[in-house]
């Protein structure tokens, strides 16, 4: 049997100027109340420090507050599309947050009821916050996934599904369908056919499985990696008349970051064990970003091989040629004796002033 060789799932920070929805309806009605925050603040699936991180509402945003914990120390917000709870000590809250209702942990959503049609996916697929590409990424299924389908677009090209707790949409074109799919209701992009029971929660990576390293090169990557890396991935975008990229020293710094981590922990993830992300990494850096996203690879000994992993997947290939990235960083990071031996990160961003970079000759 072939080595299988593993690598990470996509995950991809939208740009503030897509326009994002959350694939969840039946939130608690609207307060008046508003918070600004006075710290980047974890937005989380549940009022406690215990619940999953699903991303981060930069310092100085002011968000609605759309409910409350009955100690009215988490509140549960609306920002940029997804729904979920902040720590209160850490905005200033404008208006009587006591007039905000008292909400449960899992913003007062309610089972919806089964279609009976199923959708099996025939790769890994994104789940996204809305039907269609521009959508943020929730989640990801993985593929032979079976999820039950409880609404479609009217072209039925676009389903919505739920999946380990979460709620979101998939493009049919990478799922099988079994049952009638004329049977599953038609619902509109914010995924309102019916309320669904639980919070948003991120989507768990299925735990790798070791495999003994191959040859191991020098500890750590040389920096003629990244160079090279991106004109592999400059040469495939200007031969579709993409924008190429541009090498970035803050964002090598943060790649290397986090192929160190896992290098080091023995772990293989987008999150570290700590909780910190992509855009912990990034900002860390310095690197102000208005769009960001990541793939990872482990097991690969070589840049032309982890360039071929990730071009043979629909959903990294997607990332590398992404127009609204014009900025990248490559780390590439050797351990003895971890799981993998060898540990890959590809950043890719965009800031105000990024010029991207020249095609290769």
């Amino acid at each position: 049997m072939a080595r299988l060789w593993l690598i990470a799932l996509v995950a991809l920070v939208a740009t503030l100027a897509v326009p994002v929805a959350t694939a969840f309806a039946g939130a608690p009605g609207q307060s008046a109340v508003t918070a600004t925050t006075t710290a980047d603040l974890r937005l989380r699936v549940g009022p406690s420090t215990s619940h999953a991180q699903m991303s981060v509402v930069p310092n100085g945003t002011t968000v609605q507050v759309l409910g409350r914990n009955a100690a009215a120390n988490w509140i549960y917000i609306d920002h940029a599309g997804a729904r979920g709870w902040i720590a209160a000590w850490y905005t200033t809250i404008n208006g009587d947050l006591n007039s905000a209702p008292v909400t449960d942990s899992s913003g007062g959503w309610q089972q919806v009821t089964s279609t009976g049609v199923k959708a099996t996916a025939t790769d890994s697929v994104r789940l996204r916050a809305g039907p269609g590409t521009l959508f943020r990424t929730v989640g990801l299924v993985g593929q032979g996934a079976t999820v039950p389908i409880i609404g479609r677009t009217a072209a039925s090209d676009w389903l919505l599904v739920e999946h380990r707790t979460m709620r979101g949409w998939i493009y049919r074109s990478y799922a099988s369908v079994s049952g009638d799919l004329n049977a599953v209701p038609l619902s509109d992009g914010q995924g309102s056919a019916a309320p669904v029971q639980s919070a948003p929660q991120p989507v768990s990576q299925p735990a790798p499985q070791p495999q003994p390293p191959p040859p191991a090169p020098p500890p750590a990557a040389s920096s003629g990696e990244a160079a090279e890396m991106i004109r592999l991935i400059n040469q495939a975008r200007c031969e579709r008349g993409i924008p190429p990229l541009a090498e970035n020293g803050m964002l090598n710094a943060s790649a290397l970051e986090h192929a160190n981590d896992m290098a080091n922990g023995n772990f293989f993830s987008h999150v570290d064990p700590s909780g910190r992300t992509m855009a912990d990494h990034a900002r860390g850096q310095g690197y102000d970003f208005t769009g960001l996203a990541e793939n990872l690879a482990a097991g690969r000994g070589s840049v032309g091989e982890a360039f071929g992993q990730w071009w043979g997947s629909s959903l990294h290939q997607a990332n590398m040629l992404n127009p609204g990235l014009r900025e990248a960083g490559l780390a590439h990071v050797y351990r003895a004796g971890t799981a993998y031996g060898h540990y890959w990160v590809l950043q890719m961003g965009n800031r105000p002033g990024a010029s991207g970079g020249t095609c290769p000759r």
